[in-house]
């Protein structure tokens, strides 16, 4: 698994997520959480899992789009804020579900 290299700013009121991609590496996120990014991020949105799981993000109070942002041929960096003031956490989850 490919870990992000991440910093969050601005705690606990105003929190912001910048997150620095190596090239080729991808990261998704909500509509309208980008605040900003580097020129050679690219931006592409759509379904992501396809219908039934975009359908199932739908009915889970989420958005069915997914923005998909991808370092184009060297790093580059990409800042993330909540639509709301608050804070930003980092969780670790290990895939196991008890």
């Amino acid at each position: 698994m490919n870990s992000l290299d991440y910093d969050i700013t601005q705690r606990p009121d105003f929190a912001m997520v910048a997150v620095r991609l190596q090239a080729e590496q991808q990261v998704f996120a909500e509509p309208s959480a980008m605040a900003s990014m580097d020129p050679n991020i690219h931006m592409k949105a759509g379904f992501k899992g396809g219908f039934k799981a975009s359908l199932g993000r739908a009915f889970g109070g989420e958005s069915m789009i997914v923005n998909t942002f991808t370092a184009q041929n060297k790093p580059g960096e990409v800042v993330f804020a909540a639509g709301t003031l608050g804070d930003a956490v980092h969780y670790s989850l290990s895939g196991n579900t008890l």
